[in-house]
């Protein structure tokens, strides 16, 4: 926790990503469960909103307890991506199908995905509140 406190207090940083158990893309094996107690511990030394890069694949319950331990941003790239590409593949799946078919039903299952991950890290809706709104709440 000392080297997450001197980092802060040593660059002037609003936002600190952390690792926590998640990496980035799609894990080689099974992955592990996130260190809560490390985020609680971070938090509580740095004071400032953290980050977690690599959230694709983390179970609701455990981006429930980040969420409530003090993680204010997720980033989930690669299940959004993977959202994009089953809508290209159940469309390529029906037969012969125009390209502007198949992009468009990656698009909808992409922008469902969003949706869903929008809901579930509890920004939806909040196109109004400024970041400080968005970080107190």
């Amino acid at each position: 926790m000392g080297e997450a406190e001197r980092f802060v207090a040593e660059t002037g940083i609003d936002w600190l990503a952390i690792s926590v158990g998640i990496v980035h893309g799609v894990p080689l094996k099974e992955p592990q469960p996130l260190d809560i107690q490390r985020i609680k511990d971070i938090k509580a030394a740095t004071g400032i909103p953290l980050v977690l890069h690599g959230a694709s694949g983390v179970p609701e319950d455990e981006i429930r307890a980040a969420m409530e331990a003090g993680v204010h941003k997720f980033n989930a790239d690669t299940d959004l991506r993977h959202a994009f590409r089953a809508g290209i593949e159940e469309t390529w799946a029906q037969g012969d199908r125009q390209l502007e078919d198949a992009l468009a039903a990656g698009r909808t299952k992409m922008i469902d995905a969003t949706v869903a991950k929008m809901e579930l890290y509890g920004c939806a809706g909040r196109t109004g509140a400024s970041t400080q709104e968005a970080v107190s709440a």
